[in-house]
């Protein structure tokens, strides 16, 4: 049962972490820097279809598959250094981890999501 919580805890946290992304308009095109070549650009596009993609196969069950989805983005992700993307990219992969029933799995991605997210809104 402490487990339980513990793990939706950590799920709740990334979770608002990740919404306050979209609230305090943090798109990815902000957070690329002007240096920053046609082809990242479209890279980080792409990853943010797919990640779109991933998240509505999600909410309709299909967690396998959104898995898959999450983790190719993850990939594009830590290529191009998107740390807070990777860090919401790290969080639907462990809630798809707890859908399927793999607790195991889902809750030390959680924490890494969480510190990321923590490190990312902490710098000045």
């Amino acid at each position: 049962m402490y487990s339980r919580l513990k793990l939706i805890a950590l799920m709740s946290v990334t979770a608002i972490f990740s919404l306050s992304l979209r609230v305090y308009g943090e798109t990815p095109s902000r957070l690329l820097t002007q240096n920053t070549s046609l082809l990242a650009q479209n890279s980080i596009a792409d990853a943010d279809k797919l990640f779109e993609e991933g998240v509505k196969l999600h909410r309709r069950g299909q967690y396998f598959k959104a898995l898959e989805i999450y983790q190719r983005v993850l990939k594009i992700r830590r290529e191009k250094g998107d740390k807070a993307r990777i860090a919401e990219t790290l969080n639907k992969i462990g809630q798809a981890y707890t859908n399927v029933g793999e607790n195991d799995k889902a809750s030390p991605i959680l924490q890494g999501s969480t510190i990321k997210l923590l490190k990312y809104y902490s710098k000045p």
